[in-house]
């Protein structure tokens, strides 16, 4: 039950998670720098975590746990770090920015859903998705300082 419900929610870490952040971004604040920043940050986090996972080269967790319930694919591939949890999280940095402050833990929260939903449906231990939680955070951050550094050189100019 818990894996059905956190499905929709594990979506979120794909590439439709930080287009619907950017889209929203774009249509109530007006802001398409970083609207395209959002868009660009969750590119290098799902292109990045896939070169991660090559260099790193840790399976998924049917290879240690043998017994592990897997409740989406079959199971194999490589998981360190996990892509959907890095996703999520750069997204949830860059719609922080955009929302008044009473509203930021929402993205959090959601990032954190997207990387329990990856445990429970077994295609990631818990430490891969604190991998891709600190990824996508890196590459969250790194976005938000390049927009930042973008209009500082437009203000100067």
């Amino acid at each position: 039950v818990v894996a059905t419900v956190l499905y929709p929610v594990m979506q979120a870490g794909t590439l439709g998670g930080p287009i619907a952040v950017a889209a929203a971004i774009a249509l109530f604040r007006r802001d398409w720098l970083l609207s395209g920043a959002t868009i660009v940050a969750g590119l290098v986090a799902w292109f990045g975590a896939k070169g991660v996972k090559r260099v790193v080269e840790r399976d998924r967790p049917l290879t240690y746990l043998p017994e592990v319930v897997i409740r989406e694919g079959d199971g194999t591939g490589l998981g360190y770090v996990s892509g959907h949890s890095a996703v999520a999280a750069s997204a949830a940095i860059m719609a922080m920015a955009a929302l008044p402050r009473r509203w930021r833990p929402l993205p959090a929260i959601v990032a954190l859903l997207v990387g329990v939903a990856r445990i429970v449906h077994g295609v990631h231990l818990p430490a891969v998705v604190v991998g891709g939680w600190s990824f996508g955070v890196l590459i969250g951050l790194g976005a938000l300082g390049a927009v930042d550094l973008i209009d500082r050189s437009e203000v100067a100019a």
